[in-house]
């Protein structure tokens, strides 16, 4: 959650829809399908190549920020503010999908995508003790 909270506030992206997003994609960190935790791609973002593999990170910082970069994308015309590692940050149509909601059959071809990413944010606001 460290490196969340650190990345998305660099690039002004949510750290709580990043993190719930990561969440969606690895299966709570469980992964499974083609996504392989040494590849640090808590993104499920796509090979550059295009090809079935996912794109790999040498560390699981580069790729907390690729993905941050990849929501970025989606979300805002804004540049980047560090220099980009995401491999297919180009190929996003820019600022297409600013709610949540409207990555679903665009970062996935999953018609729930985003639902599922909200039900993981409620469930995480839902945990929060108020002070």
């Amino acid at each position: 959650p460290k490196i969340y909270r650190e990345e998305a506030a660099i690039e002004g992206v949510n750290h709580d829809i990043a993190f719930c997003q990561m969440l969606v994609e690895t299966n709570s960190l469980n992964f499974g399908g083609s996504l392989n935790p040494a590849y640090n791609n808590f993104g499920g973002i796509g090979s550059p190549t295009g090809g079935l593999e996912g794109a790999s990170f040498p560390s699981a910082r580069i790729g907390v920020r690729a993905q941050i970069q990849h929501l970025k994308a989606y979300a805002s015309l804004d540049p980047l503010v560090q220099r980009q590692v995401d491999p297919r940050f180009q190929f996003v149509v820019r600022g297409i999908a600013p709610l949540v909601s409207q990555l679903s059959g665009r970062w996935s071809a999953d018609p729930e995508y985003g639902a599922k990413i909200m039900a993981f944010l409620r469930r995480l606001y839902d945990s929060i003790v108020p002070p």
